[in-house]
């Protein structure tokens, strides 16, 4: 009787520190402890997920319906929502580390106040989205060479601190980046057009090739930043700081200039 005790103690012992390891690893890949996904939540049974903790690999909502789901003040680290329907979702206030939205939707989202650390929203719609105010570093709305980039079209970036981040190939179509810190963000090939950049800080920021037709970018802090080969059409420059940046190539046809002339 003591040897089947003993051996019954040592399975259940393997078993706990099988448990313990795959809530560290997935695939090889490290992860976050996953203890729970969310109490008092259960996607997709109900909407409402208020305050709430999304951690590790049971955290996969991919391809789910969430349409207007309530996430404001929660807490995402390697959460995933590829693919998934969550427009007009709510993510006031809410922090985000690693986490994926790749491919999902995300019209008219709010993601105001939030904190976002090396979040991927390749190929996403956040048309309408609302990242206002908002936090992050890192963050990817570029195109892979699985995937497109995001459209962004009508966001609002207004106060947001978004640095190091990359939008590479992305539509931003009459976005708002007024008075929003982008400095040493990558907008190579974007299309920017009538997007408003007042008073933004761009500083050595990449806008190689982008598309920047009817742009407002009165008052931007332009220094150090390339705009190598970029479409300033009938785009607004004045008080810009130009201090340093590549112009090389660019077209400001009818763009009026920083001391306010405007360009043949």
């Amino acid at each position: 009787m003591k040897k089947v005790g003993w051996l019954l103690l040592g399975l259940l012992l393997v078993a706990s520190c099988n448990g313990l390891l795959a809530t560290f690893y997935t695939d090889g890949d490290p992860v976050a402890p996953t203890t729970s996904v969310a109490e008092g939540c259960e996607p997709p049974l109900e909407d409402n997920c208020e305050g709430t903790r999304h951690t590790g690999r049971i955290a996969d909502y991919d391809g789910l319906e969430l349409i207007g789901w309530n996430f404001k003040n929660s807490y995402f680290d390697y959460a995933r929502f590829s693919r998934a329907n969550l427009t007009n979702a709510i993510f006031v206030n809410s922090t985000f580390s690693t986490v994926s939205f790749g491919e999902a939707i995300l019209k008219n989202a709010s993601f105001e106040n939030a904190k976002l650390n090396s979040v991927f929203f390749g190929a996403s719609d956040l048309q309408g989205a609302n990242f206002s105010a908002s936090k992050g570093v890192f963050l990817r709305f570029t195109a892979t060479i699985e995937v497109d980039g995001a459209n962004l079209d009508y966001a609002d970036f207004t106060g947001a601190t978004l640095t190091e981040s990359m939008l590479n190939l992305c539509s931003a179509r009459y976005a708002n980046f007024t008075a929003a810190v982008l400095d040493k963000t990558s907008f190579l090939e974007a299309d920017l057009s009538y997007s408003r950049f007042f008073a933004a800080s761009l500083r050595q920021s990449d806008f190689s090739l982008s598309k920047l037709v009817g742009a407002n970018l009165e008052s931007s802090d332009l220094s150090g930043a390339s705009l190598w080969g970029a479409d300033l059409t009938d785009a607004n420059l004045t008080g810009a700081d130009l201090t340093g940046a590549d112009l090389t190539g660019a077209d400001f046809s009818g763009a009026t200039m920083p001391d306010g002339t405007i360009h043949d």
